[in-house]
């Protein structure tokens, strides 16, 4: 049985809690394995953050739109917004065996996001960012 849902959150970091809410919502429902839900909160907090601090220059309120599918074994999270051009597809892979101390700052959680899920795209269109992100449910 296939599940969707459409959610319109606003730039600001108050509203990143109703989204948590209603993505632990969906994993309960889904009876999502404990791993799974953690991968899937690391990729919000990951991707809506990132566009609340940096998406915007201006200091108006901008809405952020997702959707959650969950067919045929896959979940497809994707993330709509008005913010400034960012491809986060095009981020390189941070070097893991620098010292801390010396690592730049950045690009860590995008790539545990790529590590976690299983599809990773990005398009611009009308003005808007698309990350369309995807997750097999059942691993052969």
């Amino acid at each position: 049985m296939a599940e969707s849902k459409k959610i319109v959150i606003k730039n600001r970091y108050d509203e990143y809690d109703k989204l948590i809410s209603i993505i632990d919502e969906i994993s309960e429902r889904n009876n999502f394995s404990p791993k799974l839900a953690y991968e899937i909160n690391l990729v919000f907090d990951e991707i809506i953050t990132n566009i609340i601090s940096y998406a915007y220059n201006d200091e108006r309120e901008h809405d952020i739109e997702i959707e959650i599918i969950i067919e045929n074994d896959i979940l497809t999270i994707t993330i709509l917004d008005d913010g400034i051009k960012f491809d986060p597809t095009s981020i390189s892979e941070p070097d893991l065996d620098v010292p801390v101390e010396d690592k730049e700052i950045g690009g860590l959680g995008i790539f545990l996001v790529k590590k976690v899920m299983d599809s990773f795209e990005y398009c611009r269109s009308a003005g808007r960012n698309k990350t369309i992100i995807k997750k097999k449910l059942k691993q052969e």
